[in-house]
């Protein structure tokens, strides 16, 4: 009888590993190995005890991939916090080109969450990258300024508050060259 009980017991013990297993790789879309291993993306504690995702990036043009809903606040909070932790590696050449990016735009920003996205990406990388007396850092601010509330459907293009940051990056741009 006691056979009987070691093996059911141990039966139990690999199906509730199993069905452990399962759950993180459903929640977290990995194995936990693969968790382990990957080098793009480290979890991390933050303040409030949460663990949110860390994306490190090394091509500061392309947006990142992001975990979170468009259009929402959070998506925001997401580029916001992801810009702030990788902007020490970036180059003030990488900045340049940026700026560039956002000068060629001409305004263009609005074509669709991806674009809005992209060009908050740049926005919170130049304000987070230099001092606020750096109209860099300016046009990054008023880039944000400009697309979140678009972004989150609180306001439109035409809006004169968007018109107004619009304008403001214009004169920022101005300032640069």
């Amino acid at each position: 009888m006691k056979k009987g009980k070691i093996v059911l017991i141990v039966v139990v013990a690999f199906l509730a590993i199993g069905v452990v297993s399962g759950i993180i790789h459903n929640v977290t879309g990995t194995t936990p190995e693969s968790a382990e291993s990957s080098n793009q993306n480290t979890a991390n504690d933050d303040e409030d005890g949460t663990t949110s995702e860390e994306i490190v990036v090394s091509d500061f043009l392309a947006r990142p991939d992001f975990n979170a809903e468009q259009n929402t606040s959070e998506m925001i909070d997401k580029i916001a916090a992801t810009a702030k932790a990788n902007v020490e590696s970036m180059t003030d050449e990488q900045a340049d080109e940026i700026v560039n990016a956002i000068s060629e735009a001409d305004h263009n920003f609005y074509n669709g969450p991806e674009e809005m996205e992209k060009y908050m990406w740049y926005g919170y990388l130049l304000d987070y990258k230099y001092d606020d007396s750096d109209p860099r850092s300016t046009l990054g601010t008023d880039l944000c300024q400009a697309i979140k509330y678009v972004y989150r459907n609180d306001e439109t293009v035409l809006d004169d508050a968007t018109h107004e940051n619009l304008l403001q990056i214009d004169e920022d741009l101005e300032s640069i060259q």
